[in-house]
C-alpha cells in the first residue's frame, strides 16, 4: 500500500526511510482545546507511533502506549525524531533477545 508523502518530512535512519509530521488531534480538540501529536511511520508502514506534544496537556502518569522513549519538547526537530526511532528500535532489539 502506498502512502501520501505530501506535508510530511522524510528522514533516513539506520538505512530505512521514515516519514513524520505534527498534526492536531481533532477528536480531542473539543475536550482540550488543542492537542498536537507527533506521527512517525516507516515507508512500508511496518512501524508507526504517535505521541502527544502539548506539554501542558500531558498527564503526569501517561498510558504506556503514549509514552515516548525520549523526553519530548514542545518543538520537534529531525534530531528528536531520530532519537525516538533509534530508542524504539533498541528497545525492540532487547525484547527480541
Amino acid at each position: 500500500m502506498s502512502i501520501s508523502t505530501k506535508g510530511k518530512r522524510k528522514l533516513i535512519c539506520q538505512n530505512k526511510t521514515y516519514y513524520w509530521y505534527v498534526k492536531p488531534n481533532y477528536d480531542d480538540m473539543w475536550l482540550t482545546g488543542k492537542m498536537l501529536q507527533l506521527h512517525i511511520f516507516s515507508e512500508d508502514l511496518s512501524w508507526q507511533v504517535c505521541f502527544p506534544l502539548d506539554s501542558c496537556l500531558r498527564p503526569e502518569k501517561q498510558d504506556v502506549a503514549c509514552t515516548a522513549p525520549v523526553p519530548l519538547p514542545d518543538t520537534v526537530t529531525p534530531e528528536i525524531v531520530r532519537q525516538i526511532i533509534e530508542a524504539d528500535q533498541a528497545n525492540l532489539n532487547k525484547e527480541l533477545k
